[in-house]
């Protein structure tokens, strides 16, 4: 359980990659309800190798067991990605 929380601001992104010689922007819009809860009595546990890759990275990095200072939540969390605008040179 994370306790009570405060309303965080729902970030839009922009993205940019390469399509052969060329810059590509995408927008990102996001919806939901985040909100930002303290950290406290939280824990990181990786237990399993059914998580795998993604535990094996996080293992490595040595986040195992960690104990983070804030926590994000979003349970109605959408994101809606457009197509790549090419960018001018």
């Amino acid at each position: 359980r994370l306790g009570p929380g405060v309303r965080c601001p729902e970030p839009d992104w922009a993205l940019y990659g390469r399509r052969g010689d060329s810059t590509v922007r995408t927008a990102i819009r996001t919806s939901g309800r985040p909100r930002l809860h303290a950290g406290a009595g939280v824990r990181l546990r990786l237990d399993t190798a059914a998580a795998e890759p993604m535990a094996g990275q996080l293992r490595r990095l040595g986040i195992d067991t960690a104990r983070p200072l804030f926590v994000v939540a979003c349970p109605q969390f959408m994101v809606h990605r457009a197509a790549g605008a090419v960018l001018p040179r």
